[in-house]
């Protein structure tokens, strides 16, 4: 990968962080710009396919872009060492099994 596309790729990621920060800001006063810079984070994405980290993912949904605030958003439940978020805008339901503690020695 070239560096000018590397760095591309990094500004990117930068910026995909701060409109999520700002999304997640501007949810209370005004839902619809939220979901509008989250779109914009999500096509940036896309553009320099970039790879979100487990956090970022989890911090809006995908079909209908609504930053998840548990209680507000999503409801968030735990069940047989699953998380599983219903977005309570659209419905869908994700799940994501928790990792297990291991002790070894």
């Amino acid at each position: 990968m070239s560096r000018t596309r590397h760095r591309a790729r990094e500004r990117a990621m930068e910026c995909v962080i701060k409109l999520l920060d700002f999304a997640d800001k501007r949810w209370s006063s005004d839902p619809s710009l939220s979901r509008r810079y989250v779109e914009l984070a999500w096509r940036l994405k896309t553009k320099f396919n970039l790879r979100f980290s487990r956090e970022v993912k989890m911090r809006f949904c995908k079909r209908c872009f609504t930053i998840w605030r548990p209680g507000e958003t999503c409801r968030v439940r735990i069940r047989d060492g699953v998380l599983t978020v219903t977005c309570l805008n659209c419905n869908r339901v994700y799940r994501l099994p928790l990792q297990q503690n291991v002790n070894i020695g």
